[in-house]
């Protein structure tokens, strides 16, 4: 397990000799903390500040505020308490994050526990101090199972859940949050939230932006849990899979690609985490080192779940080909033999490549020194 940070945010008062300033400053900061997560720490934690002053929870409540932030490099699990006052008796809150980095941090991804188990006891809520240090408490581990039994959920609602996620967080840039709705009880937020991580693809986990309470600093996340999600703009009733986002141009998008919510319909729980591994690693294997291409994915999650492409459709043939062929050329031995497979494959059945497929193959041609690639593209 990589070294976990801390970062805390509030309005906080300093005294130097007779003066006394205020202002707004991290607290009780790692001191090793890496330069790039914690300037991006504070602006996230900075973002908030604005709702100090009339920050309520959808019951009326104080709000205290759990948001889970991917930004590719590092997840950031952050408590922010509001309704408290600053030594002018100003609005104030208290932000306290737990900051996990993610690169070649294989644990975080096989069990989200790390970072979805962390007991309440590790965030504070006020004042300057850690009760640990890089070694944080952590509550009762949740297994898929249970999570299905928290969240109310059987495998048909779980797809709908992995469809939507994926749904929201694959559209264009400002796209507006899903809404997902509950109960407001801890209990099935966790839930809720071990089933989406346990359930989509790594590459989604990294970038994922949740929060457990709509604000008026929904802008930029993916997710918001509400209690009143069928009154907002896009939504998702877990329970009953009742959605506005899945269109069915998304819906066969999915179909296409495969690997959205194939775990979720066809693997057994505990085989989630192996499979989620190899199709990144087949996906990096393939040349796409970040495992983020969808593309890319698609063709990871067909090479290796369907070797015998006689038993792919005529569609899926031409699309997986076109996809491979669209890669930029290079000296990849597994590419080289994918696009081999299929080009025979494609002649043995006497299909005809369209003219943008026949213009990219050409580039291939033109580079590969496989004599078994340049054979198969004559």
């Amino acid at each position: 397990m990589e070294p976990i940070y801390q970062c805390c945010y509030t309005n906080a008062t300093q005294s130097a000799g007779d003066k006394v300033t205020s202002g707004w400053q991290t607290t009780a900061v790692s001191p090793d903390i890496p330069r790039d997560a914690h300037e991006t720490c504070v602006k996230l934690q900075n973002a908030n500040a604005p709702l100090c002053a009339n920050a309520v929870d959808e019951r009326g409540n104080v709000l205290a505020l759990w948001e889970i932030l991917g930004d590719g490099s590092y997840l950031y699990v952050i408590q922010t308490q509001f309704g408290l006052t600053d030594r002018l008796g100003r609005p104030n809150m208290f932000s306290h994050a737990v900051i996990f980095p993610l690169r070649n941090n294989r644990d975080i991804f096989w069990n989200p526990n790390f970072f979805l188990a962390l007991h309440p006891s590790c965030f504070l809520r006020g004042g300057d101090r850690l009760t640990w240090e890089n070694t944080p408490a952590y509550a009762t581990s949740l297994s898929l199972e249970t999570a299905m039994r928290w969240a109310r959920l059987d495998r048909e609602r779980y797809a709908a859940l992995v469809r939507c996620v994926y749904a929201q967080s694959s559209g264009p840039k400002g796209t507006e949050p899903l809404y997902i709705e509950y109960d407001g009880t801890a209990r099935q937020l966790r839930g809720l939230l071990t089933c989406i991580y346990g359930g989509i693809p790594w590459y989604m986990r990294r970038n994922l932006r949740i929060a457990s309470c709509p604000t008026a600093n929904d802008s930029g996340k993916n997710l918001v849990f509400s209690q009143n999600a069928r009154t907002k703009a896009s939504y998702l009733i877990p329970q009953t899979g009742e959605n506005n986002i899945l269109t069915s141009r998304i819906e066969r998008r999915i179909h296409r690609y495969g690997f959205i919510d194939h775990a979720v319909r066809e693997l057994p729980l505990e085989e989630f985490p192996s499979h989620f591994e190899r199709l990144e690693k087949t996906a990096a294997c393939l040349g796409d080192v970040s495992a983020s291409n969808s593309q890319v994915l698609k063709l990871a999650f067909y090479f290796w779940t369907r070797p015998d492409m006689s038993a792919y459709t005529d569609e899926e043939l031409e699309s997986n080909l076109s996809d491979a062929l669209r890669l930029p050329p290079a000296d990849n031995q597994l590419l080289e033999n994918f696009l081999t497979r299929m080009l025979r494959e494609v002649k043995r059945r006497g299909l005809r490549l369209t003219d943008e497929s026949k213009a990219l193959l050409n580039a291939w041609m033109a580079v590969t020194k496989s004599e078994d690639l340049k054979a198969a593209g004559r």
